[in-house]
């Protein structure tokens, strides 16, 4: 079977247990897989460290560790010093209240010791993916500000109505306006917008809606000069 391919370069994943029995098992399985890998003893030795550079990332790490902080003390930290990997707990203690705390908290995953390597390599994947999403979402959410930000109001009415699928000659009614206007303030407004296709300025409206820079009600923008 043909593998598929991933939508990014280059992926890394930390492991932080302080088994380094567990440690070494799960960097053999990473390599098998060809995926990346950096080993940590501890939560101490992982934010101490320079992590290096990838296009997205996840941290599998022990709930419970010998010295230092817990897994869950780990990813507070990490939530405080605004580090987005998503994290893949694993724990040869699990219950309930832990794993309801860790997963409210953030975590993708709460798997607990012995496990199939099908089933960590599995969450392996999905954070990565989730990492990939999650990153390319907050890309598109800053794009979508620094071009909004630069449009006059004209050029908002316009992009807001071409986001809801109007076509010119409609937009052109709707702003009481010559088609022809319509056309120089939306080729403005898809150059300051950096936009590659009406597709992703669709995407860009639902971003900046989703944060709250616009609402439902200024996409019925008024018409007034």
């Amino acid at each position: 079977m043909t593998e598929t391919k991933k939508p990014w370069e280059k992926a890394v994943v930390y492991v932080i247990d302080d088994d380094e029995s567990l440690r070494r098992a799960i960097g053999r399985l990473l390599e098998s897989t060809g995926l990346v890998y950096d080993l940590f003893d501890s939560a101490e030795t992982f934010m101490s460290s320079c992590l290096r550079q990838a296009d997205v990332s996840c941290a599998v790490v022990d709930i419970r560790m010998g010295k230092g902080l817990s897994g869950i003390e780990l990813q507070k930290v990490m939530q405080e010093s605004k580090m987005n990997i998503p994290i893949i707990f694993i724990t040869g203690h699990g219950d309930v209240q832990t794993s309801v705390k860790a997963l409210k908290s953030g975590a993708l995953h709460f798997i607990t010791k012995p496990f199939e390597n099908d089933e960590l390599m599995a969450a392996i994947d999905e954070a990565l993916m989730f990492d990939y999403t999650n990153k390319k979402a907050i890309a598109l959410l800053e794009k979508a500000k620094a071009g909004y930000e630069n449009l006059t109001k004209r050029e908002r009415q316009v992009f807001t109505r071409v986001a809801r699928g109007f076509i010119n000659k409609k937009i052109a009614e709707d702003l009481q306006i010559s088609e022809k206007t319509v056309k120089i303030h939306r080729a403005h407004m898809i150059d300051k917008m950096r936009a590659n296709s009406t597709a992703e300025l669709v995407r860009m409206a639902s971003s900046l809606v989703e944060a709250k820079i616009l609402t439902m009600a200024d996409i019925e923008l008024d018409t007034r000069d």
